[in-house]
């Protein structure tokens, strides 16, 4: 199902080796989502999603990789208010990305959590551990752009956090407690 729902030249775009190519692959996905979400056609979002995560997040080609994500930033977009639902299924490969070879790879995996986590807003706080174990690792990141998008997002989630009145605050601690006791982010 999801082979038909990524036609071949939409998978063309988001794997091509220049940016802007990428990005307009993104946007058909966007405009495909939109219209499937206003169809409430859910299981062929989840099949669209399914399909930029094993054969774009999870590929081998860094081009493949960075279009993905791309794709996966605006899949939430298009999802806007219905995002919840879909949110592991975005975030996870997003957070996989966080530790990949490539530091491009790394800055766009910053730059679709960030996409993610304005859409989301509050319902991204239940990857919170798993995104501020990511921003430990990226702060120490040996590429100043991945360092500068790891302190956008890092700015994004603390806003978000302190919007909430149920922010889980011992939790946090208890992840702070166990990050200053790594050597090494």
């Amino acid at each position: 199902m999801s082979e038909q729902l990524i036609s071949s030249a939409v998978a063309r775009n988001l794997a091509d080796s220049k940016q802007d190519v990428r990005k307009k692959g993104a946007q058909e996905i966007e405009t495909q989502v939109k219209q499937l979400r206003q169809d409430g056609e859910w299981q062929k979002v989840r099949a669209v999603v399914d399909s930029l995560t094993i054969n774009f997040t999870r590929s081998v080609q860094t081009s493949h990789r960075k279009g993905g994500l791309l794709a996966l930033a605006a899949t939430a977009i298009a999802l806007f208010t219905e995002v919840g639902p879909f949110l592991a299924d975005l975030v996870m490969p997003v957070i996989e990305c966080f530790s990949d070879q490539d530091a491009t790879v790394r800055f766009h995996a910053c730059e679709t959590m960030y996409n993610i986590a304005k859409v989301a807003r509050a319902d991204i706080l239940p990857f919170f551990a798993q995104i501020f174990e990511g921003l430990v690792k990226l702060s120490a990141d040996n590429e100043l752009k991945v360092q500068n998008a790891t302190f956008t997002l890092d700015r994004l989630i603390k806003d978000i956090a302190t919007e909430i009145d149920a922010f889980d605050v011992a939790r946090f601690i208890g992840l702070v407690k166990k990050q200053i006791g790594s050597n090494n982010p």
